[in-house]
């Protein structure tokens, strides 16, 4: 009887080990925090998409530039702004992002359509007729 409860307590006590062990062999993800600004004026960059590579995760900066991902050491960022040229950050050898200038894509630019749509009500046009004269009857 002590036998086999031994032997469960024994196995139940190298499942734990084990299971603490596999945790610990998972990648670590930290929040990353940096700002994107614009190579030229130097000003903060609004709505720009910061994810993560291979992942679904990700996010935009603030109106201040800011953001803050969540992300392995190892992963890389992808960071990309409608007319600017998309930038990759490897994370493998950075404690911090700092900021991080984008440079304008000049060649997708000229590529560029806009496409408007909308309502606009419609107001007879009229043409001015010549004077006539008074008329008598």
């Amino acid at each position: 009887m002590f036998m086999k409860r031994d032997r469960l307590y024994f196995s139940f006590l190298c499942l734990c080990c084990f299971l603490f062990c596999a945790l610990d062999v998972q990648a670590q993800q930290d929040y990353w925090k940096g700002q994107v600004k614009d190579a030229v004026s130097g000003e903060p960059m609004i709505g720009v998409s910061v994810r993560v590579k291979g992942t679904g995760s990700g996010t935009i900066t603030d109106f201040d530039g800011n953001f803050t991902v969540k992300a392995s050491k190892g992963d890389i960022l992808v960071i990309s702004y409608v007319g600017y040229k998309t930038l990759e950050l490897d994370l493998k050898n950075k404690t911090t992002l700092g900021v991080i200038s984008l440079g304008e894509d000049t060649e997708t630019l000229e590529e560029v359509v806009v496409v408007g749509y909308g309502v606009q009500k419609r107001y007879p046009v009229s043409v001015p007729l010549p004077r006539q004269k008074e008329m008598i009857y």
